[in-house]
This record gives structure tokens, sequence and C-alpha cells, in this order.
């Protein structure tokens, strides 16, 4: 039996691979023979209502439901590969101050800033 146990063990430590080595999948296929590469052509924020619903989520974790809500409507304008949402802070005219901003990455969908518009 332990004759069994280790030649196990060494056939397994023989054919396994390294995680390293293990190839990355950054392609699918879209129908039958084209393969797209999904780092190349597939943004993951491709509209202002996908921006925007990052945005709130973002502002949600941090600020809470209610100061999310309340800088409600948001708009979301493109700047090169950057998302730019921006909030309402309802305020009175002349009084200084701005909405929240948040950055978005078209490309990965990552939250790069939160702060404020001056």
């Amino acid at each position: 039996m332990r004759c069994a146990i280790i030649a196990i063990s060494v056939l397994i430590t023989t054919t396994s691979y390294p995680v390293e080595s293990a190839p990355k999948r950054t392609t699918f296929e879209v129908s039958r023979g084209t393969m797209l590469r999904v780092e190349d052509k597939v943004d993951a924020v491709p509209n202002e209502e996908t921006a925007i619903r990052i945005a709130k989520g973002a502002l949600s974790a941090k600020f809470g439901e209610k100061a999310m809500r309340f800088q409600e409507p948001y708009h979301a304008r493109l700047e090169g590969n950057t998302w730019i949402v921006i909030g309402d802070p309802h305020l009175p005219s002349g009084s200084n101050g701005g909405g929240v901003r948040v950055d978005i990455s078209k490309k990965s969908g990552a939250v790069l800033a939160i702060g404020s518009e001056a």
C-alpha cells in the first residue's frame, strides 16, 4: 500500500504544471470561427448609463444610499478613456461648491477617483 501511495505522488508531481505556465484566456468565440480579443475590442463601460450605474454603486458604498440619492440626477461625459460622472449638488445659485465627481476607466470599469466638482 505504501508503495502505491509513493508511486501515485511521484506520478502527480511529474505531470503537474506550475500555475504561471497555464495559458490565459483572453479570447472567446463570437460566432463559429470568429475570435475576439476581449482587452482590445470590448469596453467594460460602453455608455453613459453604465458609467452612472457604476458611479452610483461606488458612491453608495462610500457615503451611503441617502447621500448618493441626494446628488441625483447624475450626468456623464467621456474624456479620452475616462468617464466623468457628476452629480447635482442642489445648491442655491451663487453658492460655492459642486456636485460629487467619479472618474471611471472606460476599458476596465475601475473607479479611478471620487471627489468634488468645483
